[in-house]
C-alpha cells in the first residue's frame, strides 16, 4: 500500500447551501495536519472544499511536511458549466504547489452525477440522491444495464481532463461514485469512494477486486463511518440521521455516540 490517508475538510457547501467549516485559521489547520501525520501515521491527505485559497494553504502545509496531497475542489450543487471552469481554476492552484512540490495528485471533482446538474434527473442534490439510489436504478446497477447518465459524466471528464493537462502537469485522478462507470483510461490513477455497509458487505472485497484489474494504481477516495452505535451498518449515509430542514438541526432519533464503532470499522 502506497498511501495510507485521511479526508481532511477546509469547507464544504451542504444541501442548505451552508459551508461546513465557518472558520478557517492556518494555525489550526497545521496543527491538525501535524497530528495526521505523526499521530495517525499517515503518508497522505485528501483536502477537499469550496475554497481554492483553503485548499492550497492547506496543501502547502502538509506537502511540507512530506505528505503526498490528493487535491481535491468541490464545487457543490451547481451546473456544468460553473463546475467545469473551477475544476480549471483549481488545476491552477495545484500546478502552482507542484512546481515546488512534486508529491500532488489532482482529483478532478467527486461524485458529479450527485453533486453537479443534469447529468441526473433532480432539480436538487436530494432529488438526484433520490433516483440514483432508487430500488429501480439500484437493480439496474446490480444487473449491469448501461446508465445514460454515464455517457454524460464521461463526456464531461473528457473535455475537463483535456483542458486539465494543459494547466497541471502530474498525476490526476477522479472521486468516483460506485454506480458511476467512468473511463478510466482518461486518468493516471483510478479513484473511488467506496464504503462498506450492511448493503454491500458481502460483495464489497469482490467490486474491489474488479477495479484491481484495470492496469492502474487504485485509490479508495473515501471510506469510513460515523462514531455511532449502528453507523457501522449506514456506511456512506450515516449523516442522514439528522434532519437539517430544522431551524437547528437535530437527531432524527435516539442514537450512542461511539468512536469505537469508526475504530473497530
Amino acid at each position: 500500500m502506497d498511501y495510507k490517508g485521511i479526508n481532511y475538510d477546509i469547507g464544504t457547501k451542504t444541501l442548505k447551501g451552508k459551508i461546513t467549516r465557518q472558520v478557517f485559521d492556518p494555525a489550526i489547520v497545521a496543527k491538525e495536519i501535524a497530528i495526521i501525520k505523526n499521530e495517525l501515521h499517515c503518508n497522505s491527505i485528501r483536502i477537499s472544499g469550496l475554497d481554492i485559497k483553503r485548499i492550497a494553504t492547506a496543501s502547502e502545509i502538509a506537502l511540507q511536511l512530506g505528505l503526498t496531497v490528493l487535491f481535491s475542489p468541490a464545487l457543490h450543487y451547481d451546473n456544468q458549466e460553473n463546475t467545469l471552469q473551477y475544476i480549471l481554476q483549481g488545476a491552477e492552484a495545484a500546478e502552482k504547489l507542484r512546481k515546488q512540490y512534486p508529491n500532488i495528485i489532482y482529483v478532478t471533482g467527486c461524485e458529479l452525477t450527485m453533486f453537479t446538474a443534469s447529468f441526473v434527473k433532480g432539480e436538487t442534490g436530494m432529488e438526484r440522491i433520490g433516483n440514483i439510489f432508487s430500488p429501480f436504478s439500484m437493480v439496474k446497477n446490480l444487473l449491469g444495464i448501461p446508465r445514460t447518465y454515464n455517457k454524460r459524466l464521461n463526456g464531461f471528464l473528457s473535455k475537463a481532463v483535456t483542458e486539465i493537462r494543459k494547466r497541471f502537469k502530474g498525476q490526476i485522478t477522479y472521486a468516483s461514485g460506485t454506480w458511476e462507470k467512468v473511463d478510466w483510461n482518461l486518468f493516471d490513477m483510478i479513484g473511488i469512494d467506496h464504503y462498506l455497509s450492511a448493503f454491500n458487505k458481502a460483495i464489497y472485497a469482490k467490486e474491489i477486486q474488479k477495479y484491481k484489474q484495470i492496469s492502474k494504481p487504485l485509490l479508495i477516495t473515501e471510506f469510513g463511518c460515523c462514531a455511532y452505535k449502528g453507523a457501522e451498518d449506514k456506511g456512506a449515509m450515516g449523516w442522514a440521521i439528522v434532519d437539517w430542514d430544522k431551524g437547528k438541526p437535530e437527531l432524527k432519533g435516539d442514537y450512542i455516540r461511539d468512536e469505537n464503532v469508526q475504530v473497530s470499522y
